[in-house]
Parts: C-alpha cells; sequence; structure tokens
C-alpha cells in the first residue's frame, strides 16, 4: 500500500459511498462527518462519485465500506482501472476478521493510500498482514439518537436489529416460549439483500431512534459464530437510552460489562435480559450510565482526530492504539504476540458473501456457493401413493363433491357446541383444518382455547373443519367441542377434497370479520391473536402475520423460524417466504375467491397459501408484519411442503402464467417464484 505524503488538516473531508450498498454505510459516514464538522473541517457524503487519482492538496477522499464500493459501484465503472482510484483515497473498513466480506474489503483496501477501521480487531488484521491502519472508534454523534432526552417510559421489553441468520433465527426458535411472554419486536432483515433506506421492513434513521427510544432493552446476537461485537447497533440503543444485553464478545472496548452494558454467553443470554427487565431501576442505572458515557467521554470526534492524525503523518508508521492493547482480551493479545491472523483462529467457522454480491462477478473472482438444504425430511408417503391420493381428490372435486369457490354448501355435517349461539358477533374465527392429525389435534385446539382476547370485546370462535379422517380426528374434536369454553363448530366433511377446500368450508361458515387460518398439526400463543388484530386494526390491512416458530415435532426443539421479514411483493414474487398462519379479513378472501383448488391439477398441497399471498400481491392490498414470534410450526414427516418438491416445475409454470402481470412489476428479481429467471 503506498503511504500519502504528510499533510496538514484537510480542508475537507469527502466519503464516498455505493448507493447500491446498505444504507448504513451512509449513516456511519454521516456520523464520521458530523464529527469533522465539529472539529471544523468541512466534511460530506457523496454518492457514486470516484475519488481523483491524485487528490488536490488539503482534500481526503475516504471510501466507505470497500467491500461494498468496488463490486457494486467502482470496478463496473471503471473496469481494470480500480487499482488508481483506490491510490488516490483512503478507506473506511467496517467489517471483522474472519468473514468473506472482510476478505473482499481487504483486497481492495490495501490498495488505498490508507486504512481507517471503525472495529479495533479490524485494524490489528490490517496490520499483522503489513497494511497499514488506523483504528477509527465510532464514537457518540447526534445523528444516532431521536430529539429529547431519553424517557423513561418504554412500551417494549425486548428488541433486536440485524440480519437473519441460521444462528439467530434456531436461538428466537428455541428461547420462543420465554419470548413470547414479553412484548418484542424483531426485526430482521435478508443478508442476501442490501438493506436500502426503501427496503421493507429495514429500520433506519429517525425510525430507528424512536423505536430503541421506546425499548428497555436492546437483545444482541451474534450473526455466527465469531465473537465480535456490533458497535454500530449498540451506539444507537445506548444513544437512545436502551439497555444492551449482548453475547460476550471481543472488541467491545472501552465499554465495561455490568457498568455500560451487560455481557453474557448465549445459553445465559435470555436470563440475564429477565434479570433486567425485572428490575428497572438497575436497567435505568447501567443504560443512563452507558448514554453519558457516550455523550461526555466516547464521541465521534476522537475516531475523527485518529484520522486526522493519520492523514497528516501519511499513516506511514502507524502505532498500536495503547486503547486497544491495554484493553484487548488475553485471546487477542496471544494471537498478536504469537503473530498470528485472527482469520486463522477463526478458520474452521464457515461464512459466505450475501447474494447482492455474490452476483457481482467483482466480488473478489471466487463463487461462494449458496448453503444446501440440509436435513430434509422423508416423505410419509411415497411419491406413487401421493399422486393416486391427489387424483382421487382432483375426481372429487370435479365430480362436484367440493367447490372451487368459497360458497356454503351440503357435503358435510355440523354440530355447534353450547356457547356457539350465546356469541352472534365473535371478531376472530379460528379456522382449523385437519385430516387425519388425531396425534396433534388436542395441542393445536388447547393454544386456542388459551388465546387471550385483550382488545377483542366480541371474543373468538373455533370452526373445526375434519376433511373426511380416517383416524380418530373427529372424536378428538367433538371431546374438545363438549369441553371447551369457547364457541365451537366441528364441520365433518363427507368426502375428502383437500386442504384448500377445506380451509374455503371453514371460512364460508365462520361468522366474524377476521378469520386465522391453523393447521391441526401447528399452534399459536396465547397473544398471537390479540396481536395481529391490533396490528391489522392500526394499519387498516386486509391480512397481518407474525414470526413462525419452527420445531421438531419429534423433540420440541425450535429449528428456526419462518414469515420473519416484512411484506414485501417483490420478495413475493422471487420465492414463496410466508406461511399460511395468518389474520385475514373475510370479505377480502371472498372477494379473492379464497384458496385455489385448481393448484390439485399441477401438483401435490402445500402452495395454497403461496398462491393467496401472491392473490393479495396482485390486488395491490396492504399487508400487515407483526414482528414477534405468534406461532409455532410443527415440522413431521407427513408435513404437506415435503412432497412439493417433486411436483415444483409443474407448479412454477403454473405460477408464471397466472401470475405473469404481477412478475412484470418486479422485472430486476433473481427469481421467479422460487426458480431461476
Amino acid at each position: 500500500m503506498p503511504a500519502g505524503p504528510r499533510h496538514a488538516v484537510p480542508e475537507r473531508v469527502r466519503f464516498l459511498v455505493a448507493s447500491a450498498g446498505n444504507h448504513f454505510m451512509a449513516e456511519l459516514a454521516e456520523m464520521f462527518v458530523e464529527g469533522f464538522v465539529r472539529l471544523g473541517v468541512a466534511a460530506g457524503v457523496e454518492f457514486d462519485r470516484l475519488p481523483p487519482g491524485d487528490p488536490p492538496a488539503g482534500q481526503l477522499y475516504v471510501i466507505v465500506a470497500p467491500h461494498e464500493y468496488f463490486p457494486l459501484f467502482a470496478i463496473p465503472a471503471v473496469g481494470r482501472r480500480w487499482p488508481a482510484v483506490a491510490a488516490g483515497a483512503w478507506c473506511l473498513a467496517t467489517e471483522q476478521p474472519g468473514g468473506r466480506c472482510f476478505e473482499v474489503g481487504f483486497r481492495y483496501a490495501a490498495a488505498c493510500r490508507g486504512v481507517f477501521d471503525i472495529n479495533a480487531l479490524g485494524a490489528l488484521e490490517f496490520r499483522r498482514r503489513g497494511v497499514a491502519a488506523e483504528y477509527a472508534p465510532l464514537g457518540y454523534a447526534a445523528a444516532a439518537e431521536a430529539p429529547g432526552e431519553p424517557v423513561a417510559e418504554r412500551d417494549l421489553d425486548i428488541v433486536f436489529l440485524g440480519h437473519d441468520s441460521p444462528r439467530r433465527a434456531r436461538f428466537f426458535a428455541q428461547y420462543a416460549d420465554r419470548l413470547a411472554r414479553y412484548r418484542c419486536q424483531l426485526v430482521l432483515n435478508d443478508p442476501e439483500q442490501p438493506r436500502l433506506a426503501q427496503t421493507p421492513g429495514f429500520v433506519s434513521g429517525l425510525e430507528r431512534s424512536r423505536l430503541l427510544r421506546r425499548s428497555r432493552v436492546l437483545l444482541n446476537i451474534h450473526a455466527a459464530d465469531r465473537p465480535y461485537f456490533e458497535w454500530q447497533r449498540a451506539l444507537y440503543a445506548m444513544a437512545n437510552g436502551c439497555l444492551v444485553v449482548s453475547e460476550s464478545s471481543l472488541g467491545a472496548e472501552p465499554l465495561c460489562d455490568g457498568r455500560h452494558l451487560v455481557f453474557a454467553p448465549l445459553e445465559a443470554l435470555l436470563d440475564r435480559c429477565e434479570e433486567y427487565l425485572a428490575d428497572e431501576v438497575r436497567r435505568q442505572e447501567i443504560a443512563n450510565h452507558a448514554y453519558r458515557f457516550l455523550r461526555e467521554e466516547f464521541t465521534v470526534e476522537i475516531g475523527c482526530r485518529r484520522m486526522l492524525d493519520a492523514y497528516r503523518r501519511g499513516l506511514a508508521h502507524p502505532a498500536a492504539s495503547p486503547t486497544v492493547w491495554s484493553r484487548a482480551g488475553r485471546w487477542l493479545q496471544q494471537a498478536a504476540a504469537q503473530g498470528r491472523s485472527v482469520w486463522f483462529q477463526l478458520r474452521g467457522i464457515p461464512a459466505s458473501l450475501p447474494a447482492y454480491l455474490r452476483r457481482s462477478r467483482w466480488a473478489h473472482g471466487v463463487y461462494y456457493p449458496a448453503k444446501s438444504l440440509a436435513g430434509r425430511l422423508a416423505g410419509h408417503w411415497s411419491l406413487a401413493q401421493i399422486e393416486r391420493r391427489r387424483q382421487a381428490i382432483l375426481s372429487r372435486l370435479e365430480a362436484g363433491a367440493g367447490a372451487r369457490d368459497i360458497h356454503p354448501r351440503c357435503d358435510y355435517d355440523r354440530v355447534d357446541n353450547g356457547h356457539y349461539a350465546a356469541l352472534a358477533s365473535p371478531d376472530i374465527a379460528v379456522v382449523v383444518t385437519v385430516y387425519n392429525y388425531a396425534a396433534y389435534l388436542g395441542e393445536c385446539l388447547a393454544s386456542v382455547a388459551r388465546s387471550e382476547t385483550q382488545g377483542l370485546p366480541g371474543g373468538i370462535e373455533a370452526v373445526i373443519v375434519d376433511d373426511a379422517s380416517t383416524d380418530a380426528s373427529p372424536a378428538v374434536a367433538a371431546q374438545w367441542l363438549k369441553e371447551t369454553p369457547l364457541p365451537a363448530s366441528l364441520v365433518r366433511k363427507r368426502q375428502n377434497t383437500g386442504l384448500a377446500d377445506a380451509r374455503n368450508l371453514g371460512i364460508a361458515l365462520s361468522r366474524a370479520p377476521l378469520v386465522f387460518i391453523l393447521d391441526a398439526d401447528n399452534r399459536i400463543y396465547p397473544k398471537c391473536l390479540s396481536k395481529l388484530a391490533d396490528a391489522l386494526r392500526r394499519s387498516g390491512a386486509a391480512a397481518a402475520y407474525g414470526i413462525i416458530r419452527r420445531f421438531d415435532g419429534a423433540t420440541g426443539q425450535g429449528v428456526d423460524l419462518v414469515s420473519s421479514h416484512a411484506w414485501d411483493p417483490a420478495r413475493l414474487v422471487s420465492a414463496p417466504y410466508l406461511d399460511a398462519m395468518a389474520l385475514f379479513d373475510r370479505a377480502t378472501l371472498q372477494e379473492l375467491g379464497g384458496y385455489s383448488t385448481e393448484l390439485l391439477r399441477f401438483g401435490w398441497f402445500g402452495l395454497e397459501d403461496y398462491d393467496l399471498w401472491l392473490k393479495l400481491a396482485r390486488s395491490g392490498r396492504p399487508v400487515a408484519f407483526c414482528p414477534e414470534i405468534v406461532a409455532e410450526y410443527r415440522i413431521h414427516p407427513a408435513s404437506m411442503l415435503q412432497a412439493t418438491s417433486h411436483y415444483k416445475p409443474r407448479l412454477v409454470r403454473y405460477f408464471r402464467q397466472k401470475f405473469a402481470d404481477l412478475a412484470q412489476r418486479y422485472p430486476h428479481t433473481p427469481r421467479l417464484f422460487g426458480w431461476a429467471r
């Protein structure tokens, strides 16, 4: 890396950002701009601009996040001449060692005039590899804080902000039962796509600050097994009086456990969280101390001064920061003393580039395959058995045993319990469909009975539709009907006509203006219906859904999450990501024609809900997302989705034809209905 000449204080600092990259990189730059302005140095953020190869005296160009700037903007703009671009600028590195993004960024940063790194461990790793780098910590800036003083009254208990990852999803799935007791917001973003300011579900700027202002605890969980502290996220929380409860981390200096934030190992993380939620005085004490420390002792000007010092000396002979060395943990000191790379320490930990960088042919010139889906369950039936049953159900539908619409028919028997007539106008109808799920139906109905009705003065009703089961499912439902205090109906179809037809019948026979769809092998949490109804009411949407915990039916162990991202029609057109468990406006379902039974012509059950979500997207009706875990999806050998992959090519052709107009609205999605364009 060429060392720059020695200069006095620059007249102007220009932070260069790729507009196609993550929006929080621009926010990071704005915070440093604020620090420079306070120091009397003109500064600004510029998007999609190339620095001059030989900058004029007094001009400091800083490329923000080289792992994004070069692949997404600079190299497509200048091609192989990118080293000349790099030579004229300094760069601000943001990634922690051990990840692919760090490696990509290193390739470009090493060619720059100088390197600043917001992470102490990142700066150390640059130096270990022979690249001069200066640790420029990210400190307090007014841009991180919502206007006004942090408030004591907060209506949210726990908030999480970050991208989705298997490790995080597994944690939330394992502790979902405990999290469901609290008022939470789990803001999980897709790591495969850049988080732009307009990305659905991405919380940034003033919206993020206001969310943190309402929250008591920010839960911080590492995306992977690399134990690095995520400075930017923690800084936003502390600047808004929110206590940070974080998984044990490296590189958090000068913050101290128990004084500015709380550290705990992953298995004890929620215990510590609950400890401080139960003791508001202690929570406020630590949160307030962190807030004062940031504002008075750890401002963004510290990082800006280090940048200026490095600029003046040309960064030819960087000295290790005493703060970094004195506060580094034993692990870091030993690695440095032995001359070992931080990446070497973590070489066994898998990491991959996000798709938005992987799609760029300039992202290091290496193909990084996506992770395969492991542990696919074997089908409950053979494909031949599935095909025979599909044809039989299709024959019954075509013969008129089940209609293709949502109107009442006469091919069923119905029994109402004694509470049914007493509740004339329920607020919500829970439609439970069952076919040979006697082993699970009791758990499902018990979860419905535990539902809280806060904000639902009309209460709820249950409509159980048995799709001609051959096991004890009708008997289980009939017994529950006698014992439950809920108004409930048991509808027994005389012939098996499939999931879509069963759901449509339940919707037609329900009396409430809102309908929740529930399969008999799944469960809901007590606050599910009230939370979704509140989301629907506040947004005026046609449907509302929340995050769903998937669990292993054999062990009960949490596996991961589904329906965990905000409503995004473009994402939906690309591939299904929402489950059927959701609350719908009944009139809207009827207008859209309910669930499509015609899917049986092209494949097995499992995508009826995807078809309905696509119809909602095409209609332009709004859909609300509740970022809390509200329900549970059981994984077991008979799960219908396990049989769907065999029919996928035919189903994709069906969707491409049926929703061609919707697909045309989003021409830039890399996939269509789960299949490459």
